[in-house]
């Protein structure tokens, strides 16, 4: 909340349509024979208030690009639709299932 109220304090003469922020998320996989990243974006604004209370960090102040809602205010299935974290999962679970198919190189699109 500290930080929130921070970063909203600094932006307070930001215009709306000059508050774009991105989340980014990168795993990686790493063993003997290899190295792979799988990468998850999620485009939106910072609000200029807190909205909602669930979630977490910047939850409350990130309104996710089409959504019309902050994180802090969806539920937990739908925030991993969207978020940074949930794209990079879903890449690397794609990679694993491309693998147990056999699949040298994974199946999932980085």
């Amino acid at each position: 909340a500290e930080r929130n109220s921070l970063l909203l304090a600094e932006m307070v003469e930001v215009a709306k349509g000059m508050r774009g922020a991105r989340f980014v998320c990168v795993l990686a996989l790493v063993d003997a024979t290899r190295r792979e990243t799988f990468e998850g974006y999620c485009e939106g604004a910072i609000t200029t208030a807190p909205l909602g209370s669930g979630g977490f960090g910047y939850d409350p102040i990130f309104v996710a690009a089409g959504t019309g809602e902050s994180f802090a205010t969806m539920s937990s299935a739908e925030k991993n639709r969207h978020s940074h974290r949930g794209q990079a999962l879903e890449r690397l679970r794609q990679f694993l299932t491309g693998l147990d198919q056999g699949d040298p190189g994974g199946s999932a699109e980085r």
